[in-house]
């Protein structure tokens, strides 16, 4: 069953398996990302994609008047980590909408 959450397709890109560890044939691990592409992968390439590079998929101007999110993962063992990526901040028309209370 899907989720629709960005930060499960996040993880599953990087560690190639579910939340839970499962990793099956199919799962490709070869075909593993790193976190960078990951993050890249979800925010500026697709908006880039849609030509709208400038409107969203960034916190930097002139897209971060649009919207955006920011996120970390406490993981630092890419092969032998779990799902641990929270989200730290979500930004919607340039006002942080979202604030985790260990960043306050």
């Amino acid at each position: 069953m899907e989720e629709g959450n960005p930060l499960i397709e996040f993880y599953a890109a990087v560690a190639r398996c579910d939340t839970t560890g499962f990793s099956a044939e199919g799962w490709h691990p070869e075909l593993a990302i790193t976190r960078e592409e990951s993050l890249k992968s979800l925010t500026v390439w697709g908006a880039m994609a849609a030509f709208e590079e400038d409107l969203k998929g960034s916190l930097l101007a002139p897209a971060a008047a649009a919207s955006g999110a920011a996120g970390a993962t406490r993981c630092r063992r890419p092969g032998n980590e779990r799902f641990c990526t929270k989200a730290l901040m979500t930004i919607v028309g340039g006002k942080g909408v979202f604030q985790r209370a260990e960043m306050r």
